[in-house]
Parts: C-alpha cells; sequence; structure tokens
C-alpha cells in the first residue's frame, strides 16, 4: 500500500496536531507508525511555564524575544508583557547612544600642526 504523507499532513482531519511534514517523515524513518506518528505531540523543553509564553504571545513577544529577556535578567512579568521596539523606536535609540551621533563641541578650534 502506498501512503502519500504529504497528503495526509496537510489534511486537518488527519493530523489535529498540526505537525510539519518533516517532523512526521522523521518519526516514520525512526520506525513510528503512521497513526502514532500523528498522534503524539510534539515535546518542546521549556524553562519556563507554559502561562509565560501564553502571556507574551498575548503582547506581542515572541518565544525567542522573552527567552532573550530572561536571560539578560529581566523580570518574568515585566519580559513578557513589554511589547516589542518597532524598528524606528530601535534606530532612535541606538542613534542616542552612539557616540558618533554627538557632533563635535563647538568650542573646540582645530589647530593645523
Amino acid at each position: 500500500m502506498n501512503i502519500n504523507v504529504k497528503e495526509i499532513v496537510a489534511d486537518p482531519k488527519l493530523n489535529p496536531l498540526g505537525l510539519t511534514y518533516d517532523q512526521v517523515r522523521k518519526r516514520i524513518n525512526r520506525g513510528w507508525d503512521l497513526d502514532r506518528a500523528l498522534s503524539h505531540p510534539l515535546i518542546s523543553p521549556r524553562k519556563y511555564p507554559v502561562e509565560l509564553y501564553e502571556l507574551a504571545k498575548k503582547h506581542g513577544v515572541s518565544e525567542k524575544a522573552l527567552r532573550a529577556r530572561l536571560q539578560k535578567g529581566w523580570d518574568q512579568h515585566k519580559a513578557a508583557t513589554t511589547p516589542p521596539m518597532s524598528l524606528k523606536e530601535a534606530g532612535r535609540m541606538g542613534k542616542k547612544a552612539s557616540h558618533w551621533s554627538d557632533p563635535r563641541p563647538s568650542g573646540i578650534k582645530w589647530m593645523a600642526p
């Protein structure tokens, strides 16, 4: 019997967990049968509670940004609820912090050697 895994994965009724083709294919290659490959949820080791990730998602903070903020020492609630900066905001902040953006002080006169 020839089974088209791509068609099965694309059908939400047959693939209720929304697994990708590659995820199912890897499981089958490891010896799993198709039913087991489609019915077992992915196990993603998370260091922080699921509720924190859900709170972050609600506030538009990606998992990657949340983990980066927490690794930098942010408070968990602040890391999950502070919305990400726009590119424009980040650019302004970088320009303000850069020593290259400061004009030369007006009182200094440059002398030729």
